[in-house]
């Protein structure tokens, strides 16, 4: 009887012991299946009638998915590639879902770090408008005529900077291709000493 109870003990010790290691392991897998978790770092539309997603940044490299225009991606990561001609001429690729896109044929609707926007000449003021809508005017103020509008993650390449009307709390107005913004409504995430006027940051 004796032996019976301390094998008896002997097992029941055992099988606690087997159970906490097992439920550490559970709460520690857990904890780190879940910091695995991808983050999307931008998100953006695409802007021609149909993309092969690629294996590798190449338009020889094998394709495993395709996109369709206005898609949505969730862009993770960029890096340089073969240098492709389309909204823009670039070298940049794009990772989204399982491969690699040109960036040249993506319209940034989201960038929450600066290189997912950039372009390839830093010496080109470069934007996003930050504004649900935005009217391009004839002359720097909120009286001249409407030529044109802007919506919210448009971009957007200034030419010139000038003062105008105060918007915003803003002096300065954009000078684009076809008439004025105001700067107040246009995050500034790409520029160069040569154009120092440009501004980085967030209005």
């Amino acid at each position: 009887m004796r032996q019976y109870l301390e094998n008896h003990l002997t097992f029941k010790m055992n099988f606690y012991a087997i159970s906490v290691l097992f439920c550490c392991y559970c709460t520690v897998s857990a904890v780190s299946t879940e910091n695995t978790v991808t983050e999307t770092i931008c998100v953006g539309n695409v802007s021609t009638s149909s993309l092969y997603i690629r294996l590798q940044p190449s338009t020889g490299a094998t394709a495993v998915g395709s996109l369709f225009r206005n898609d949505v991606v969730s862009i993770q990561t960029r890096t340089t590639g073969e240098t492709v001609s389309g909204d823009i001429t670039t070298s940049n690729w794009f990772f989204v879902e399982n491969g690699w896109v040109s960036a040249a044929f993506i319209s940034i609707r989201q960038a929450n770090v600066s290189w997912c926007a950039a372009r390839e000449h830093p010496d080109i003021c470069y934007g996003i408008i930050q504004a649900t809508s935005l009217y391009i005017r004839s002359q720097p103020n909120t009286q001249s005529a409407i030529v044109g509008s802007l919506i919210y993650g448009d971009d957007v390449h200034p030419i010139g900077r000038v003062a105008g009307e105060v918007v915003n709390g803003e002096k300065y107005w954009f000078m684009l291709s076809n008439g004025y913004i105001s700067a107040g409504y246009v995050w500034i995430i790409a520029n160069s000493e040569t154009e120092s006027w440009c501004g980085t940051g967030m209005p």
